[in-house]
This record gives structure tokens, sequence and C-alpha cells, in this order.
């Protein structure tokens, strides 16, 4: 993608091209297939205060996969969890070393009512 910032439709052009999903993390994170796509407003500035939170992510989508058959599906619902448990551990915290430990606990706390009340996708 030439080191610019890809667009919606280009994200969806390499997806399709490539015949893989393309989970992408940013300011609004993008999911697509080529065909679908979902954008997910959830995060906060501190995850990218913090090594190793694109590991963290790529983790839960391992552990969506072995759970949900759709990749596109498990791809959008990790960034989600992610993305609304940064938002929650944020909230409690004073700067990024506190970050890093808020962020494990959310998670691990995190549970479906929460999560389908803060999530923000489209």
């Amino acid at each position: 993608m030439s080191g610019s910032e890809p667009t919606r439709e280009t994200l969806a052009v390499y997806a399709r091209d490539k015949k893989i999903i393309v989970g992408l993390s940013g300011a609004t994170d993008l999911v697509s297939d080529g065909e679908r796509l979902a954008t997910i407003a959830n995060g906060h500035a501190l995850m990218a205060k913090v090594t190793a939170m694109g590991c963290a992510a790529s983790a839960l989508v391992a552990a969506c996969l072995g759970v949900e058959p759709d990749a596109w599906h498990a791809t959008a619902a990790a960034l989600t969890m992610i993305g609304v448990a940064g938002e929650l551990a944020a909230a409690k915290v004073n700067g990024p070393g506190s970050f890093a430990v808020a962020i494990i606990d959310t998670l691990y706390n995190l549970d479906g009512p929460t999560l389908i009340a803060r999530a923000k996708v489209n």
C-alpha cells in the first residue's frame, strides 16, 4: 500500500486479491475480507504507548478463531474486545505503566453485556 494510509477501498481490494481477512488497527480499526467491512471505533490513545498491544490483539484473534469459524467475525470480535478493554482500562489509570497491567485485568474481567453495551462497530 506504498507507505500511505490505506482507504477502505484499497483494504478491500487487498483482502480480496490475497483471499485473506485483514484486521487493521488505528484510530478506527478496519476488518475486511474483500466483501464485508467492519469499522470499530473503540480503543484509547494509551494503547499506542504500550509495547505488545498488537501482539495481544493478535492473540485475541487467534483465541476467537478457535471458537468462531468465520475469520471475519472472529477478527472483528477480537479487535472490538481489545478496544473496549482499552477504553475501560484507561478510565482507571495514571499512565502507560499502570495501563499495561489494567488492560490485562480488564480483558480478564470483560463480560458479554459490557462488550455489547460499549461496542462501536459498524
